[in-house]
């Protein structure tokens, strides 16, 4: 699944980082790292959007302030954002 927040961040399973089916936070698909797959984030990984440095699950729970009526990029925005616990 892939929803898109914005014309550059994604909330995306369709990333080798996502597992589990916890999405990541896909910043502007220019942005690749050496094998030329987009940079991914998590929820406490710091990004700059338009000047604001927030961690991403802050600019993740901002955009789906916007998407209200989607219920999937409800699902998907409190997935990214809920700590998730390994059990023993």
């Amino acid at each position: 699944m892939t929803y898109q927040l914005t014309p550059t961040l994604q909330l995306t399973t369709e990333h080798p980082s996502s597992s589990y089916g916890i999405p990541v936070l896909v910043a502007n698909k220019n942005l690749t790292d050496l094998s030329g797959t987009p940079t991914a984030y998590g929820p406490a990984d710091m990004l700059d959007y338009g000047g604001n440095i927030w961690p991403a699950t802050k600019h993740v729970q901002r955009f789906a302030k916007h998407h209200l009526d989607n219920q999937d990029i409800q699902t998907a925005a409190k997935l990214f954002c809920t700590p998730q616990h390994d059990t023993p």
